[in-house]
């Protein structure tokens, strides 16, 4: 959003003939880190440009920013209910200082072609890359501060297969469409149970299936319990035993 705001101020971006400003992934947009930015950009359009805001949840924020800069009509889509129908949901216990040794154990007995592995702290991702990459596991990561051209090229390499794992956190990761991707594992429960429904919906995408996997220690898996029963979900406890992913009253 900066650099748009930068284009328009040099009168390098030219916006008076435009019909319509869409905002994706509107929720994101309108957060407290990028919100001022937002309203300025918004603020660049005359009343004859339509605004519209895209987006899998609509917070009291976003309607509210919606509101005030024009006149809002709400289109809800049919709900395909992905989380329930197309995702297939586990959870594995493993203490918060054993996660990391867990995740890696997790990735050889699943051997993903594409797994997204998710991180709440931005500062985890790195560290989280450092163990897995000194084990051999073909990772990488996409953060914040990575610069576009490299952020492109590491998509591709992910797309492509080249790179089986990447890792990130929620403040990199929303917007991304990447087909194909088997398992989306949640090495924490997010503060934010949209977090959890933007992170558990980069699988399934297309009419396909996927697998959303939750690493939690007590505290987390008592937070999930509560969590699945207000989404309606139904989540599996997995473990692992010799290699393999077995239900966790596997004798």
């Amino acid at each position: 959003m900066s650099r748009l705001l930068e284009l328009c101020r040099l009168k390098k971006l030219k916006i008076d003939q435009c019909a319509a400003l869409v905002f994706d992934e509107a929720d994101r947009l309108v957060s407290k880190e990028i919100a001022q930015e937002t309203q300025e950009f918004s603020e660049l359009f005359g009343r004859q440009t339509q605004l519209v805001a895209c987006s899998a949840t609509i917070t009291k924020k976003t309607q509210q920013f919606m509101e005030s800069a024009a006149a809002v009509e709400t289109i809800l889509l049919p709900p395909e209910d992905v989380l329930r129908e197309k995702i297939e949901h586990w959870a594995f216990f493993a203490e918060r200082r054993d996660k990391i040794d867990f995740l890696r154990s997790l990735l050889h007995a699943l051997g993903p072609k594409k797994a997204l592995v998710f991180t709440s702290r931005a500062d985890q991702v790195e560290n989280i890359y450092q163990k897995l990459a000194y084990k051999k596991v073909n990772c990488a990561t996409l953060t914040a501060k990575i610069k576009n051209q490299e952020r492109q090229s590491i998509l591709a390499r992910f797309k492509s297969g080249k790179t089986p794992v990447l890792i990130t956190s929620d403040l990199s990761s929303r917007g991304l469409d990447i087909p194909d991707i088997e398992y989306v594992i949640q090495c924490d429960l997010p503060a934010d149970e949209d977090f959890f429904v933007h992170r558990s919906g980069r699988t399934a995408r297309a009419g396909k299936n996927g697998v959303n996997v939750v690493i939690g220690d007590e505290w987390e898996l008592r937070k999930l319990a509560a969590l699945e029963k207000k989404l309606k979900i139904v989540i599996r406890p997995k473990a692992l035993f010799k290699g393999k992913v077995v239900a966790a009253d596997h004798d």
